[in-house]
């Protein structure tokens, strides 16, 4: 699924032109879960 979303989202990104250089993601991939009591600190942390 990860695979799936990495390369349809660099495709799309490099088709609209949103960037200079050829977009890519890096190798590899993480997924992590957490309950809804962790999401503000999820948020503070991602807008770290």
């Amino acid at each position: 699924m990860m695979r799936l979303a990495k390369g349809d989202s660099s495709e799309f990104v490099n088709k609209e032109g949103f960037t200079k250089r050829k977009f890519h993601w890096q190798d590899g991939y993480g997924a992590f879960s957490n309950s809804r009591t962790q999401i503000d600190g999820v948020v503070k942390y991602i807008l770290n």
